[in-house]
């Protein structure tokens, strides 16, 4: 059970290795939230609001057109009785009608056009927003995760050595066999921190994938924190200066 369980604690760091570590950069990129290589079409939630704004911005263009004109026909004294039988009493009227817009409707209307798409444009720029802070949350929790199994991994690896140690002074006659029980007690602690940290990790790093709809196994991150600047939009509106 000892070496079965140490082969899963060192086999884990190796197929870390093999596998690329996700920055905050490529996590943002792959949400398409920022990056070249972002594609928002991909991503639902901000496809929604992204085709609202540009459905609203289409509904200005169509807020600036006048009212379509009117034509209508009229047919009178048609197959009736007496003097009026036939067709040669047949009246014919043809009226075309243009609606005019008096007051400043049209330009009330264009306004207020103008004011749905301005909000519907700063609905989308918002989704963005929460978008990049969820994905900056979650990335920052799945570090933090992958600290704690590196930390558990070194007191496993010191409590395997601990062990081993009083192992060997027991079997020399230095140290009671309680010595060896505590440290082999030590060792079944550490490791099951280690496996619970592992499963916290799994989780914290399968809610960051679920952002961008990963179905493949969950992306390994680094264990050190990555340097998050607040956008210049942020900033501009928190200490009245103009960031770009």
């Amino acid at each position: 059970m000892t070496a079965g369980l140490s082969l899963v604690a060192i086999a884990t760091p190796v197929a870390a290795q093999e596998q690329e570590l996700l920055t905050l950069e490529d996590a943002l990129s792959r949400t398409g939230v920022v990056g070249e290589t972002a594609d928002p079409e991909l991503n639902p939630r901000i496809v929604g609001p992204r085709a609202e704004a540009e459905a609203a911005q289409a509904l200005v263009g169509q807020a600036r057109l006048r009212p379509n004109p009117e034509v209508s026909l009229e047919v009178e004294n048609i197959a009736g009785s007496g003097a009026f039988s036939g067709l040669s009493a047949t009246e014919y009227t043809l009226a075309v009608g243009q609606q005019l817009e008096l007051g400043g409707k049209r330009g009330a209307r264009v306004e207020a056009a103008r004011a749905q798409a301005q909000l519907a444009g700063l609905r989308a720029d918002l989704a963005d927003v929460e978008l990049g802070f969820l994905v900056r949350e979650r990335y920052v929790a799945a570090v933090a995760a992958a600290s704690r199994v590196a930390l558990a991994r070194d007191v496993v690896e010191r409590n395997e050595e601990l062990a081993r140690i009083a192992g060997v002074l027991v079997e020399v006659g230095r140290e009671p066999p309680l010595r060896a029980l505590r440290a082999e007690a030590a060792l079944a602690e550490a490791r099951a921190e280690l496996q619970a940290a592992q499963a916290a990790s799994l989780a914290a790093r399968t809610a960051l994938a679920s952002l961008w709809s990963d179905q493949e196994a969950p992306p390994l991150v680094p264990t050190d924190f990555p340097e998050i600047v607040p956008p210049g939009i942020v900033m501009a509106s928190a200490t009245g200066c103009n960031y770009k």
